[in-house]
């Protein structure tokens, strides 16, 4: 369980440098990923010191519910995401709400320009051709 802390305490950090690379400080929620590398690598020492084993049983069991608990929201909300993320729109609606991000005084963040590209694609996009039942009378033109 130690390594698999370890690791994942590296990859949070890792994953959290290559958020600044690639946007930059836009966001204190980015800091999140450093407190939890840092957490998971600290945890990681405390199951190598075999620190958990001291604690009471109920203590042990308690903190297994809540973590396991916080793991499955944890899966089922980015579950939902991801599900979210790979779904087209419905054509031709009336509007689109782009969420936002940060707004430099150069203009907006890389990811905020990426929304804003998509919503402008879709909202230029035509809409669909409505097909008409041949037997109510429709000829085309």
């Amino acid at each position: 369980m130690s390594i698999f802390c370890f690791c994942a305490g590296l990859l949070c950090i890792l994953y959290f440098i290559v958020l600044m690379i690639y946007s930059g400080l836009t966001s204190a929620f980015y800091l999140v990923w450093p407190l939890m590398g840092a957490t998971l690598l600290v945890l990681g020492w405390l199951f190598r010191i075999q620190f958990f084993l001291r604690l009471p049983a109920a203590v042990r069991i308690a903190l297994l519910v809540f973590t396991a608990a916080g793991a499955l929201f944890f899966l089922g909300v980015e579950g939902m995401i991801l599900r979210a993320a790979f779904q087209s729109p419905a054509p031709s609606l009336d509007y689109a709400v782009v969420l936002g991000a940060h707004v430099r005084a150069s203009g907006p963040s890389r990811a905020l320009a990426l929304r804003l590209d998509a919503a402008l694609d879709y909202g230029e996009s035509p809409p669909p051709v409505k097909r008409v039942a041949r037997d109510a009378g429709y000829k085309p033109a």
